[in-house]
């Protein structure tokens, strides 16, 4: 990997969250009927959906910072954004009686695309910084500095998307 990578595989995040954003239902490019599926799985699915894209922003800034916790989060993003959309491109889930329409479908095959380089790149990454064994730590990692101010307002942001999608998937 070129001493850049860290900075790739933060941008590639960055492009999955923000190709996931633009597909949040009510929007211009998710149109189709979830109506016929439960409010409490829709809810769970926007939930999941709303923290893997807020999340990978997280992600993504420990990525730049080559924070070593951030590469196994990362890894576990671009699987997560791998099967959300190969599940959907397969009709598995979630399944809807209008069809999808060609902008989602060329967004939800940009989307599996981008995670293959996110997933191999944060699995190289993970693998290196697994392997060393020295007491020392070449990513600078440094004690989390927590602010409580940005976790509320992205839970409240958050918890705005999820109620925003579920709506929107049920038709109201």
């Amino acid at each position: 990997m070129t001493n850049h990578s860290h900075r790739h595989l933060s941008i590639l995040l960055v492009v999955s969250m923000l190709l996931l954003s633009i597909l949040v239902p009510g929007g211009p490019i998710e149109i189709r009927d979830f109506s016929h599926i439960s409010p409490v799985i829709l809810g769970l699915f926007n939930a999941f959906l709303t923290i893997l894209g807020m999340g990978s922003l997280f992600v993504a800034y420990g990525v730049y910072r080559k924070r070593h916790w951030s590469y196994s989060l990362a890894l576990a993003c671009g699987i997560s954004y791998l099967l959300v959309y190969l599940l959907d491109l397969a009709k598995i889930f979630p399944v809807s009686p209008t069809p999808m329409s060609l902008p989602l479908l060329v967004i939800e095959c940009a989307g599996s695309i981008v995670a293959l380089p996110v997933i191999v790149m944060s699995y190289k990454r993970l693998s290196k910084v697994q392997s060393f064994v020295s007491g020392t730590n070449p990513y600078g990692e440094t004690a989390a500095h927590k602010s409580i101010g940005l976790y509320v307002a992205a839970s409240v942001i958050g918890i705005g998307i999820i109620i925003f999608a579920t709506l929107s998937a049920m038709g109201r």
